[in-house]
């Protein structure tokens, strides 16, 4: 990797990140769970249209079973909408300026300006060079998090490019000694 002009070391220069749920993922997820979904709806579907709740269930009317098995379908096709929801939804980007998230129809974007402070929160071991950060915590000015990046991000290297130009700009973020710890390794290298 390169030297960068911003950040120095190893860094990347800072840009806008953006942060999802992998193609992959979304992939798979959607090749599972669209399957499933459709054909508990088509047996709902063919029991309204049958006038009789247990057709489905080769039983006629509303027994325990019956009513069991239409719980337990219901739960699965919502389970498995959302989940669909949420892999093709969710969403962090994080630039120069804000923070912001999106996960189905909630969301958030919070300024640069007010985020509080940034801390590591736990450690994992990396290698024997040293521990990685279990997290990278964005916290506003009542304490509640904002955002939270782990190493394990496929953009890590960006996220911490761009947290670090955060620092560089407001120092006042950084409150502890492990989280300075951690960005002044990441602006020498």
């Amino acid at each position: 990797m390169r030297a960068s002009r911003t950040t120095g070391g190893g860094l990347p220069d800072p840009e806008p990140v953006v942060l999802g749920v992998s193609r992959g993922l979304r992939l798979v997820g959607t090749l599972l769970l669209a399957p499933l979904a459709a054909g508990i709806a088509l047996a709902l579907l063919a029991a309204v249209a049958a006038g009789d709740p247990g057709a489905p269930m080769g039983r006629t009317g509303w027994g325990a079973a019956v009513a069991a098995g239409w719980v337990v379908s219901l739960v699965v096709l919502a389970g498995s909408v959302i989940a669909m929801g949420v892999l093709w939804s969710y969403r962090v980007a994080l630039d120069e300026r804000q923070v912001s998230w999106r996960l189905l129809w909630l969301g958030r974007c919070t300024a640069v300006e007010e985020v509080a402070r940034v801390e590591v929160l736990g450690s994992r071991p990396r290698s024997i060079a040293g521990d990685a950060p279990g997290a990278l915590v964005l916290r506003g000015r009542d304490g509640e998090v904002v955002a939270t990046f782990r190493p394990s991000e496929s953009r890590w290297p960006a996220v911490l490019a761009m947290l670090t130009e955060w620092v560089r700009r407001r120092p006042d973020l950084v409150r502890d000694e492990r989280t300075d710890a951690l960005f002044a390794a990441a602006s020498d290298g």
